[in-house]
């Protein structure tokens, strides 16, 4: 029987197809519509299958996929309102794409017979699912831009936060990413407490009213009736509900459950919903239909605890897919930020800080932690800023001043990859240093240094090259000690190349002192470094400015540093040991190391340029061995970040202007 309900009406005259017809007529159309119900992961039908059917989504989410050279990318999601399957029935071609549901979704169905009478009836409707296919396929064109343009609908993600961590910790984390989330996405987010009892701790702690729905009201009125009674908008931007966790607890009512999801689905583009682990055998219906769940801890054994629990109710493979970790840390010194297990540092100083003052927003700022924050809200908005670092000797310099700009406007990068130089500087800021104690190494770097660290570790030219590095070494050891990959704050990828093959290396595991060793290994000066069975040297032979490795790193805004320039950019400059060079008495290490640069030059020049924004310094009066001029090099950089500001700016949603109140400096 087919489904005419006030909400189907209401449903379709909200949809481009049909919002231009009157409502008898729209009563008709309703009528030819049968209502299905799917649960999450039903695949509604594959790539290559005939069209006998038009869908319409009433409620939930649906990604349309493509599995074109055997590897599954997702083309489009689509949500509440929008429609599906009309190219095959417009065509008569076999189904384009394969469509999965990534929510328990209502359907409204309209099969081939009765779509081929509409369109009889109507033939403006082919005109309008014809703009639809249009507008979808445009959206998707431009990979460069797909997940930057904070215009473009992404799909909506709900996120569970279950915590284990003391209740102050807890609270303050969940609202700070809650706020962080909007800043940093400027989408539409709401935070959604499940409370056990009849008081907020949310709602106390940011001084809102704090009084849940009573049980008159939660049984007499209709469910998106209820959620839209208890949201309170705070002046940030973030819309917060705090609610009974009875509301989606229901076994046996899982319609309940995913009805309330989905309203949340179709009303914003992230939905944070915070729970306790009091709650997890209620929250079975919760668990399958969330996207991503997160487990706010300060123990390991309480973690894996309750993953197990968790894979037990949902089953090994969605568990796989969805289970994600947050750790706060008690002592705050053992912090990072990764795409798999996320850790946020924190201190017992954040909660004696709340304790006096009260404001959730002051305890956290400025501090380490609220930066781990921001950076797992670009995770969750899929926002990630990501950062190459190239090759160019001393001019590497410039990437301090370029670094010392983004901070001072809070742009920090998510993900570093570097080559050569580059790895250098991006280790050294992936593993927590500070701009100052970066900046303090690269001045103690004169001359001398370079005469007694460098080039007086001479090495038996059968080695592979005449400088054995093992001062070089151990100078690395001062900075990284023994540190690894998955020990960073941000995650890292160093560029090496395999002197063997030519091959480019991608490191990302092992001890960072020898992927950055590995990195910078000049051929013929240095001696190939020895890492993982393959011997390396410098990445900028193979990839000088590696923006294309951070796109498989998963950032969405590219930012790259090249250092090198054109042979008729350059200019000399002052010797290393402070003699006047003449262009025509080059010595032998200039002339190789111009050659490398020459050809590093050309290789980026060659590379299609898949980043968003490349900041290149001008440093026409400077060479590769000018290590005694950091300060000059460091104040350059800062001039091209400057420069590149408005760029960077324009495709950052944080810098959008969205409200008049701001919750902190």
């Amino acid at each position: 029987m087919a489904d005419s309900s006030s909400d189907v009406i209401e449903l379709l005259a909200e949809t481009r197809v049909f919002r231009d017809f009157p409502v008898p007529e729209l009563k008709k159309i309703a009528a030819r519509f049968r209502k299905e119900t799917h649960p999450k992961g039903t695949v509604i039908y594959h790539k290559g299958d005939t069209g006998n059917k038009l869908y319409l989504i009433a409620s939930g989410q649906v990604a349309l996929l493509d599995n074109a050279n055997g590897r599954e990318s997702t083309v489009a999601v689509l949500g509440q309102g929008e429609i599906f399957g009309e190219m095959a029935l417009l065509t008569g071609e076999p189904r384009s794409v394969s469509v999965r549901l990534d929510a328990t979704s209502d359907l409204l169905v309209l099969d081939k017979k009765d779509f081929d009478d509409l369109m009889a009836q109507n033939p403006n409707i082919g005109i309008f699912l014809s703009q639809i296919i249009s507008h979808r396929l445009a959206r998707t064109m431009d990979p460069k831009a797909k997940g930057m343009d904070k215009r473009q609908p992404l799909e909506s993600k709900l996120h569970l936060f279950v915590r284990l961590a003391p209740q102050i910790q807890g609270t303050l984390f969940t609202i700070n990413l809650a706020v962080n989330l909007v800043e940093q996405s400027r989408r539409k987010v709401v935070l959604v407490e499940l409370c056990l009892e009849s008081k907020s701790a949310i709602l106390a702690m940011l001084g809102l009213r704090a009084d849940l729905p009573n049980s008159k009201e939660l049984g007499s009125l209709p469910l998106r009736e209820l959620l839209k009674k208890v949201k309170i908008s705070h002046p940030c931007g973030l819309d917060i509900m705090a609610v009974p966790s009875s509301l989606f607890v229901s076994p046996q009512d899982r319609e309940k459950a995913f009805v309330a999801l989905n309203w949340l689905r179709s009303n914003y583009d992230h939905a944070l919903l915070a729970a306790t682990p009091l709650q997890w055998e209620s929250l079975q219906s919760v668990f399958r239909e969330v996207d991503e769940i997160y487990l706010v801890s300060g123990s390991s054994d309480q973690t894996e605890n309750l993953s197990g629990k968790i894979t037990q109710i949902i089953g090994q493979d969605e568990a796989r897919a969805s289970l994600r970790e947050v750790h706060l840390i008690s002592d705050g010194k053992d912090s990072f930020v990764d795409l798999a297990k996320i850790r946020v540092g924190w201190s017992r100083a954040i909660d004696k800080d709340y304790e006096q003052n009260r404001n959730p927003f002051e305890a956290l700022n400025a501090t380490r932690t609220l930066r781990a924050i921001e950076r797992l809200a670009r995770i969750l908005a899929g926002l990630q800023i990501g950062l190459a670092l190239g090759s160019g000797g001393a001019l590497g310099y410039t990437i301090l001043g370029i670094l010392k700009i983004l901070e001072r406007e809070r742009i920090y990068p998510d993900i570093i990859a570097g080559s050569s130089i580059g790895s250098l500087a991006g280790a050294m800021y992936a593993r927590g240093l500070s701009i100052e104690e970066m900046t303090e190494i690269a001045l103690s770097i004169d001359a001398g240094w370079i005469r007694d660290f460098v080039f007086w570790d001479l090495a038996i030219p059968r080695g592979g090259g005449f400088l054995g590095g093992v001062k070089l070494q151990r100078f690395l050891k001062t900075i990284y000690d023994d540190l690894e990959f998955k020990d960073l704050e941000i995650p890292l990828a160093c560029i090496a190349t395999d002197i063997r093959t030519g091959e480019e290396i991608t490191i990302r595991e092992g001890r960072v002192l020898d992927a950055v060793r590995a990195s910078i290994a000049i051929p013929v000066i240095f001696k190939p470094h020895l890492f993982q069975g393959r011997l390396l040297v410098d990445g900028g032979l193979v990839n000088p400015v590696p923006s294309s490795t951070l796109i498989q790193m998963g950032a969405a805004l590219r930012l790259a540093v090249r250092l090198t320039s054109s042979p008729s950019e350059r200019k000399s400059s002052i010797g290393l040991l402070g003699k006047k060079q003449e262009e025509e008495s080059l010595g032998v290490l200039d002339v190789f190391f111009r050659t490398i640069l020459t050809m590093s030059h050309q290789i980026a020049a060659s590379k299609e340029d898949v980043a968003h924004v490349t900041i290149h310094p001008k440093t026409p009066n400077f060479n590769w061995k000018d290590f005694s001029r950091a300060q000059e090099l460091i104040t350059l950089g800062e001039a091209a970040a400057e420069e590149a500001l408005p760029k960077i700016k324009a495709l950052l949603p944080f810098f959008a202007d969205y409200c008049a109140t701001r919750l902190k400096t």
